[in-house]
């Protein structure tokens, strides 16, 4: 939320012609606010593009769009910015690809379904992002348990004189079956706590997690304490995210 507040822009995907836009829905959790009917999408624009192809940005800032339906823009013009409208948790950017009225995977735009369905056509990115099986959002310490809207506020991180010692991780892009595993390790190595996720059981957009241990009667050792978080998918690591504070 800190980042989103100070500002990330929102830039065109490739030359096109503004069709339309929407502005003015409030910037809340879909956790708060609810479903947003018929502003799924939040603030955002469609631009029309060569070829038969548009693209979409959902979820921007209100009052951030700086065009107007009719405009023409360039790839890289700045359009807005990221936001946390309609249908969303965190901020982010929805980004859709259609040709005509059919929406298409820009990776592999010919891509027809059955057998295949992430092959055909060459991709439409001028340099192809590198493909993230999932990713983590946030990772770090905390005195005491930490919720969604805590974590997304900023958590302050623990001292050597607190009573717990706490490790979360927020990890977005999960799918069913895939199992997670966070540990707290101490600065020997010994495994204060740990948590084994048992497979999930539908695809999740987000997921938090954190393990934690009170404050020995003796105090915390001197040293640096380290968190192991890892995703297992189809019996083959796809995340792995280690962090540690020094104590």
């Amino acid at each position: 939320m800190r980042a989103q507040k100070a500002g990330v822009a929102v830039l065109a995907a490739a030359d096109g012609k503004v069709l339309r836009i929407r502005d003015g829905v409030p910037d809340i959790s879909v956790r708060e606010a609810g479903t947003a009917q018929g502003q799924e999408c939040g603030n955002g624009l469609v631009i029309e593009h060569a070829d038969g192809l548009s693209t979409q940005y959902c979820h921007m800032a209100r009052g951030s769009l700086v065009v107007k339906p009719g405009m023409s823009v360039k790839a890289g013009a700045k359009l807005g910015l990221v936001g946390l409208s309609g249908n969303t948790e965190y901020p982010h950017l929805h980004f859709t690809v259609r040709r005509g009225a059919a929406v298409i995977d820009p990776f592999a735009p010919d891509a027809t379904g059955g057998s295949n369905p992430c092959g055909g056509g060459k991709s439409l990115w001028g340099t192809s992002p590198a493909y993230k099986a999932g990713e983590v959002l946030n990772a770090g310490f905390s005195a005491e348990p930490v919720s969604l809207t805590t974590v997304e506020a900023g958590v302050a991180p623990p001292t050597g004189s607190s009573s717990a010692l706490i490790a979360y991780v927020r990890a977005i892009g999960l799918q069913a079956g895939d199992q997670q595993s966070l540990s707290l390790h101490a600065p020997n190595g010994a495994i204060l706590a740990k948590t084994d996720t048992p497979p999930l059981p539908r695809d999740q957009a987000q997921r938090l997690l954190y393990v934690g241990k009170p404050r020995p009667a003796t105090g915390w050792g001197k040293g640096r304490y380290e968190a192991v978080y890892r995703v297992t998918r189809k019996g083959a690591p796809v995340i792995e995210r280690r962090w540690a504070i020094a104590l």
